[in-house]
Order: C-alpha cells, then structure tokens, then sequence
C-alpha cells in the first residue's frame, strides 16, 4: 500500500508533510486525479514531521487519531488551514467523526451535492469520497441464501418457528372445545359452528384480497360462499344445481357495476375463489361431518395431528426445501413427518373413538387425507404470499384467522366424501 505521507511545501518555505487518508492516493488516481499535491494549495493540512521516536497513534481501520501528531484534516477549501487552528479543528473533526470514520467532506455552495448514505452500517473503502459498502452485523453470517441468516451452528436445518404460550393456550383450548363437539354435540351444534367459521372465512378472504375496500363483487362472492354450507345442510341433494348457479350473482354484480374495467378480472376471480375455495369446502366438510360428529373428529386427527407431525420433523430434521416459493420453512422431512403424523392420528381414533371401524378402511383414508391436508396447508400459503399478507386473519392468537387453522381440514374433507362415494361409508351407522 502506498505511503499516505507525501512531501509538500507550506507557502512560505516550511517542508512538512501532507498526510492523507488510508488509500486515498489510490482513490484519486481510479478517478483519474492523479496523486500529485498542489504545493501553493494542498488539499489537506501541512504539519510538521513528527517528534523523532514519537509514535503515530492511529485507530483500528488505519487512520490518524486526532492526537496523532501526524493528524491530518481535510480542509473545506483549497486553502492551507493555519497550524494555530488544529486545536480547535481537531475537536470539531472529533465530534462530527465517532469511531475513527471519516464522513464526506464539507462542500462549498458551488460544489456538486454528495449522493445520499444508505441506510444502515457502512464503511469507507479507501477515502472520503469513495463508495459505500455494507458491513456484516455481528452474530449474522451470508453463507446460506441471499439475506442475513442468524449464525448458528451452520448445519443447513430450516429455522424453527417460535412457539409461543398463546399458539399452545389456543390449540389446547381449541382441541378441549372440538372434542366433546365431535362425540357429544347434537348435529345441528355442529352445523352451526361450521357455519360460523364459513362466515369468518368468506370475511377473511375477501379482505385478504381487497383490504378494506371491498368492491361490489366481493360481497357477492362472500354472500355466495357462505350459503353454500347452509344448503350442504338443509338440503344436501340440491347441492349441486345450487353449486353450479353460483357464479351468477358474481358476474351479474360485475355486469352492472364493471368499472374500473381494468381491473374487473381480478375482482371476478378473487369472488369466485371465495365461492368455490372457501363456501364450497366449508360445505364438504358439512357433508362429511355434520351428521356424524365421529367423522368430523377423524378428518380433525388426520389433519391436525399431521399439522403436528410435520411441525415436529421439519424443525428438528428438516434440510430439504420442499415449495421454497411457496413456504420457505416447509420441508420434505415434514411432509414425511406430517403422513407419519395423520397415520398417528387415525390409530388413535380408531383406539379411542372409532372402535367399530375397520383398520384397512381407517388407513386407507388417512393416506389420501394426509396428502390432501398438506395440499390444503400450501394453497392457504400460497394465497397469503399472493395477497402479502402473514395470516388470514387475528382471530387465534398465535394460530393467525379460521382459515389459518381450517386450510389442512378443507381438502381433506372432499377425500373423505370420494372415498365413501367409492367404496362405501366406513363408519357404520
């Protein structure tokens, strides 16, 4: 590295030396200034050379400290700073530099502004004038992906997700709360939950998509979706020509109200999915559960304990990304923890509640189940990222909204359902 001290000479005859930042010759010669120094103007302050045998004291990037004899300040103007002004400047340059770093030069009015510091922490490559470049935070390492990863033991496993006493208190008081639902309820109770959560599921949808300003087309869909269960219920063999009518009142709002045009497309297919992703769920899971209260708890401990299983796999085995775009922190070992987990689920239904079920009928559907509740879990992901938003909703605290929770039993009921459509109910009446 070149000598940043550099003779000179004082107007008026002294020799000094001029002394410059770290690889400040360089910079000046990448900018095509050349390293020479004006002797009737020098750009920095010209002190005399240093006592013999008297040490420069510089910082830990390199540079003079401001009681270093050698201290040098880069001057506003082109014009010498008198030797009687160091005191006074060398406070001034202390204040206004903290750290040892040096900040950009004081320009006079007719000088070009300096570009803006980004945010954050930086550090000087090689002068005052010289481009930024980010520093690494402590107890962070840029091995792995493209942004900050915490350091730890490097092992290449998927972060864990906290779990917080609000996300237990709130599975603990959910499951206390579906249980004797399932198995004691009357249907008409259960209906009218899974009604209940239609409604906040349509609601949650729509303001995933539109925020508060829900158009004309959205209410219809909501309005729509959520009639759906009503029907599943009260008449589940005119479930069908209802379900087929039900993009009507969505497209005959966007008829009439059609502006802004541009944008009418978005809003009929967002209603639309509310109609047939939300309503139309919620009204399998009625058909599959809402007579028998034992059905709705097995598709509850394939789902749910499956959820389990593949919280527990992923963070403690995960390496392997398995939809990186879609959720990042889901991973092939949770998807195999997570079939491990629904299969858990159903023995112990089977054990505990379903004990006139037959083993091959109850494995039989909790594979297909299994596969359709992580489907379920993904397509919820993949709307949350598509609409920018992290949860559905606020309504389980640390669980997010209904179809935060409901996203793996959705999917899984429509299985249930082709399954006893093909071979036959398998809970005997």
């Amino acid at each position: 590295m070149p000598d940043p001290r550099r003779k000179a000479t004082v107007p008026g005859g002294a020799e000094g030396t001029a002394v410059l930042p770290r690889d400040a010759a360089a910079c000046e010669a990448s900018r095509g200034r050349g390293t020479a120094v004006p002797a009737q103007a020098p750009p920095h302050l010209v002190l005399p050379e240093p006592a013999p045998g008297r040490m420069e004291r510089r910082d830990r990037g390199g540079r003079p400290r401001p009681d270093s004899p050698a201290f040098a300040l880069r001057s506003s103007t082109d014009s010498p700073v008198r030797p009687g002004l160091l005191g006074r400047s060398a406070l001034w340059w202390a204040r206004g530099h903290r750290n040892g770093r040096l900040a950009r030069t004081p320009v006079t009015p007719a000088a070009a502004t300096p570009p803006a510091e980004p945010a954050g922490r930086t550090d000087r490559a090689c002068g005052p004038t010289a481009p930024l470049r980010p520093v690494r935070p402590r107890g962070t390492n840029w091995r792995r992906g493209d942004g900050l990863v915490p350091a730890g033991k490097g092992n290449g496993r998927m972060p864990r997700e906290t779990v917080t006493g609000g996300k237990v208190l709130t599975g603990v008081l959910f499951t206390a709360g579906f249980l004797p639902l399932c198995l004691l309820g009357p249907p008409w109770l259960l209906y009218g939950v899974l009604q209940s959560a239609a409604l906040l599921g349509v609601r949650e949808f729509v303001r995933m998509a539109f925020d508060d300003r829900i158009p004309a087309e959205g209410w219809a869909g909501a309005a729509t979706g959520a009639l759906l269960p009503a029907v599943a219920f009260a008449a589940p063999t005119h479930l069908m020509p209802v379900v087929l009518l039900a993009p009507t009142p969505v497209l005959a709002v966007a008829v009439l109200r059609p502006r802004p045009v541009e944008s009418a497309a978005h809003r009929i297919t967002v209603a639309l999915g509310t109609v047939f992703y939300v309503g139309l769920l919620f009204a399998a899971t009625v058909l599959a559960g809402a007579s028998d209260g034992r059905a709705l708890l097995l598709l509850g401990a394939i789902a749910w304990l499956g959820d389990v299983g593949a919280y527990a796999a992923g963070s403690s085995l995960g390496r392997h990304k398995l939809a990186p775009a879609v959720s990042p922190n889901k991973t092939v070992e949770g998807a195999a923890g997570g079939l491990v987990g629904a299969l858990v689920g159903a023995t112990l239904a089977r054990l505990i509640v379903l004990r006139d079920a037959a083993w091959a009928d109850l494995f039989a559907v909790a594979v297909p189940c299994a596969v359709l509740s992580q489907v379920g879990d993904l397509a919820e992901s993949l709307f949350k990222r598509s609409f920018g938003k992290k949860d559905s909703g606020t309504l389980l605290p640390g669980h997010g909204g209904i179809l935060d929770r409901f996203d793996s039993l959705l999917l899984a009921a429509p299985g249930l359902l082709a399954y006893q459509a093909l071979f036959g109910p398998i809970l005997p009446t």
